[in-house]
């Protein structure tokens, strides 16, 4: 798994990434750049399929029944270096891991320019089993960012060996934004417990 990011000086201008179907790999979709200038304008992140979609696993603990072989882990969607980002309409399943890396099902990075939407995204089973935190959208804001907007999205099932968050957005500086009309339930952190 490659942290490399697109440097400061390359040009990724408008891009989207949509109708895409992504499974078996550590990160579905994972654009990372170093600065917010790598991607001026927009870039778009919109009805995409990731993860196992068809495996209900609930419990979100082994033994995995019935046992899941594809899946997306550590990363379903996540967005470094853009100055526009926009992620919506997509939909996230069985995004499960044992590594001892935060498990996200859409996360932003540092780098980002003015804007980050977030919305009418369905995430469901996010399963952190290393000794990591895990979350259905986490949104560490800084930097220019001035507006960030994280409504509309279906969570359920979220479950983690260390703490477990449904949407985790941290304003800094100038920021400003709203977080509303998400529907979260089954929430739960395993701390403690084994």
């Amino acid at each position: 798994v490659t942290t490399n990011t697109a440097a400061s000086g390359t040009t990724i201008n408008n891009m989207t990434v949509t109708n895409c179907v992504v499974n078996a790999c550590a990160r579905g979709i994972y654009f990372n750049g170093a600065a917010a200038t790598v991607s001026v304008g927009t870039l778009t992140i919109s009805n995409n399929i990731l993860g196992d979609q068809v495996t209900d696993n609930t419990a979100l603990s082994p033994p995995f029944t019935p046992v899941i072989t594809t899946t997306v882990y550590t990363k379903g969607i996540f967005v470094s270096g853009a100055t526009t980002v926009v992620i919506t309409g997509n939909t996230l399943r069985n995004i499960m891991s044992y590594v001892a890396t935060a498990t996200n099902a859409i996360e932003t990075g540092s780098g980002l320019g003015t804007s980050i939407n977030i919305n009418n995204n369905t995430i469901t089973t996010v399963g952190s089993n290393g000794a990591t935190t895990g979350a259905a959208i986490t949104v560490p804001t800084a930097g220019a960012l001035t507006t960030c907007n994280v409504n509309n999205n279906v969570i359920q099932q979220v479950l983690a060996s260390s703490a477990a968050v449904g949407i985790n957005v941290t304003y800094a500086g100038t920021t400003t934004g709203v977080v509303s009309a998400n529907r979260i339930t089954r929430v739960n952190s395993r701390a403690g417990s084994g």
